[in-house]
Parts: C-alpha cells; sequence; structure tokens
C-alpha cells in the first residue's frame, strides 16, 4: 500500500483525486494538506511514500514546497494545527 500525502488547496479536486486514488486500490491518502505550511506540518507527523503536489498553492507555490521545504514557515499556522489529524 502506498501512502500519499496529498496538497491540493480547492477542496473539490482534492475530494476527486482521493476518491480516484481511493478506486485504484493499491492507494491510500494518509492526509490532505491545503498549503505548503499544512503539508510541512503533515510530513512532520507521518512518513509517506509520496506526494501529489499541486503547483498553485496560496502563500507558497508546490514547486517551491518540493524544491526548498527547509525555507517554508509554519509559525502563521493556528496554534495545535495537526493535533486532529489522523
Amino acid at each position: 500500500m502506498c501512502l500519499i500525502l496529498l496538497v491540493e488547496d480547492h477542496k473539490l479536486m482534492a475530494e476527486v483525486l482521493v476518491n480516484a486514488l481511493h478506486k485504484k486500490g493499491n492507494f491510500k491518502v494518509a492526509d490532505v494538506a491545503g498549503t505548503a505550511e499544512e503539508a510541512l506540518v503533515c510530513l512532520s507527523e507521518r512518513e509517506v511514500d509520496l506526494a501529489l503536489v499541486d503547483v498553485v498553492l496560496p502563500h507558497t507555490s508546490g514547486i517551491d514546497l518540493v524544491s526548498n521545504p527547509g525555507e517554508i514557515s509554519t509559525a502563521a499556522l493556528p496554534h495545535g494545527f495537526g493535533a486532529q489529524r489522523q
């Protein structure tokens, strides 16, 4: 089973992608993040096999996320973000 982090800021597109991957059977979306900052929090909480990243994201591009993850600050996220994530 391939664990995937989906980084997509449009909820409808994220839902479509999650359903399509679920139907394939060999993939499990471990988490969905709407921003690069949220993606970094998700990655700090669990390992994934693959990240599917939208190129156009709010605040920081998907290209910056995969090219320079250390330069993205998660300081602006709400306190406790990710604490309730599964």
